[in-house]
This record gives structure tokens, C-alpha cells and sequence, in this order.
């Protein structure tokens, strides 16, 4: 029977899984995704094995709080990008803000290896549609295309989460080059704007 990873509540529980994550952090960004190992992050954390094993069962699954605590910073990112381009035309809004998704979403999967979608982010996407939707300027409510523009971002969110690793996975040479954003850019734009040109 597997042993049930324990879930932090207290104070110094909260502090010792803060420290596993941020030790997990650094051994991906200095020593790459290889040589992420319980044993390996137990000993930056300064923790012992069991402790480690108390909060999580597996390299998998610190690799997946890793990302999912990456989440909250790319969405903050991407939305002070929207604030900063206040006035702009919504093709080149949708088209900095799809470009800078995908860069933060490589930059992530080059750290621990790409890897597929988790559907236990569905908030947080919707989370970002939200918020993206709350930045949209009412002039171009009328541009859209979608009938329903919640569940539109909602749906580019996830696309672009997913086109993201799947781009680091397979077209690495052309998510290098840019291309690769450039051509889900405007596939986004074309699904969202109404007269956009292709």
C-alpha cells in the first residue's frame, strides 16, 4: 500500500516544504533536470530523506509542485505586460502577450524537461482568462470573433500552455529561431480577432 504524503499546516511544515521546493529550484537551474533526486534535493534542502518523503512520494512529484508554483509568477508577468500595453491595437496586444506566454512556458520546460499539461491547473487558467478578460478594452469587446470571449482565452490559455512543451519537445530549432511563436501567434490572433489579416 503507498504512504500518504502529508499536507502542510503548520508554520514550520509550510517552511521545511518551502525549503524542498526552493532546493529543488536550484539543482534544475544549476544542475539541470538529470540530477533532480529525492536524495540530491533532500541534501541542498538540508533535510533528511524521510522528512522529504513526508510531503513528496516521488521526483515526479516535486517536479509538478515546482511548476505549479511557477504558475502564479507567469501570469503575473503576463498581465503587468497587458497593463503596459494600454492603447495599443488588440492584434498586437493578443500577439505580446501569446509571444511572451510561450517564452515563459519554454523557459520553465527547459528546467525540468518539457512535459505534458496538467489538468489540476484548470483554475489557474481560468484564473489568467479572467484576468486577461478584465484587461480587455471595451472598444475591442467588438473585434473578437468568439461569441463567448471567456471561454475563448480560456481555450487560448490552455493552447498555448500545451503548444508551449509540445514546441520544446518536437521544434526545438524553430522555438529557438522564434518561428514556432510566430506561428501560434498568429493562429491565435486569426481564432480571436475578426478581421484579422493572415
Amino acid at each position: 500500500m503507498k504512504k500518504k504524503t502529508r499536507v502542510p499546516r503548520q508554520r514550520r511544515s509550510l517552511e521545511t516544504v518551502a525549503a524542498i521546493l526552493e532546493a529543488t529550484e536550484r539543482v534544475l537551474e544549476t544542475e539541470g533536470a538529470e540530477a533532480v533526486t529525492t536524495e540530491r534535493v533532500a541534501e541542498v534542502a538540508g533535510v533528511g530523506i524521510g522528512t522529504l518523503y513526508e510531503y513528496f512520494s516521488s521526483k515526479k512529484a516535486l517536479v509538478h509542485a515546482v511548476e505549479n508554483r511557477s504558475w502564479p509568477a507567469i501570469a503575473s508577468a503576463l498581465l503587468s505586460r497587458m497593463d503596459g500595453l494600454t492603447g495599443a491595437p488588440l492584434e498586437r496586444v493578443i500577439g505580446e502577450i501569446v509571444q511572451l506566454a510561450l517564452e515563459l512556458i519554454v523557459e520553465r520546460g527547459s528546467l525540468h524537461g518539457a512535459t505534458p499539461d496538467d489538468p489540476s491547473r484548470s483554475v489557474v487558467f481560468e484564473q489568467i482568462a479572467d484576468a486577461v478578460l478584465a484587461r480587455i478594452e471595451p472598444e475591442h469587446f467588438a473585434l473578437l470573433r468568439p461569441a463567448n470571449p471567456r471561454l475563448a482565452l480560456v481555450i487560448v490559455a490552455k493552447t498555448v500552455a500545451a503548444l508551449g512543451w509540445l514546441g520544446l519537445r518536437d521544434h526545438r530549432e524553430e522555438v529557438e529561431s522564434g518561428e514556432y511563436a510566430r506561428e501560434v501567434t498568429q493562429m491565435i490572433v486569426l481564432y480571436l480577432v475578426k478581421d484579422a489579416a493572415p
